[in-house]
């Protein structure tokens, strides 16, 4: 398992924990990390939710939970996330809609959600995204790609 005095390091800038056999869940004492910038756990065996308390990670500019078995819903919370360029949480077992909130985070660069059992449409939200280049998702989502992005990022 993750061990749960990592989530105490309240003046950690970056956690990589990358290709591991990590199992278990994230703590919610994540959210006592506020000097986070980088969190990622790719490529290891997580359950369980995203815990809410992530919208703590104000500094936060990038989040990697790649293939893993995360499950449950992305949090709306995470329109909180206000420093976040990269979300990368692919190849996990989440579900549900796209949280419309991820439209307020000005400075994403890059969502990427394939591999996931998400459903519904694709926020309108999304257009607000002026610096989005990498949008990925799979065909359970419906919807167009609001057409001002395709100008803005052609592919």
């Amino acid at each position: 398992p993750i061990p749960s005095e990592i989530f105490n390091l309240a003046q950690m800038t970056k956690l990589q924990f990358d290709d591991n056999v990590f199992s278990g869940t994230i703590s919610s004492a994540i959210g006592s990390m506020e000097k986070l910038q980088e969190f990622s756990l790719a490529n290891n065996n997580v359950t369980g939710t995203i815990p809410s308390e992530i919208d703590r990670l104000k500094k936060l500019t990038r989040l990697n939970l790649k293939n893993n078995n995360f499950s449950g819903s992305i949090p709306t919370e995470i329109g909180l996330m206000t420093s976040l360029m990269t979300i990368d949480l692919r190849g996990n077992a989440l579900e549900g809609p796209i949280p419309s909130e991820i439209g307020s985070l000005a400075d994403l660069r890059e969502i990427r959600l394939e591999g996931n059992r998400l459903t519904g449409t694709i926020p309108l939200q999304i257009k607000l995204l002026q610096q989005l280049f990498i949008l990925t998702f799979d065909d359970a989502v419906v919807g167009s790609i609001p057409k001002d992005i395709k100008t803005r990022h052609p592919c």
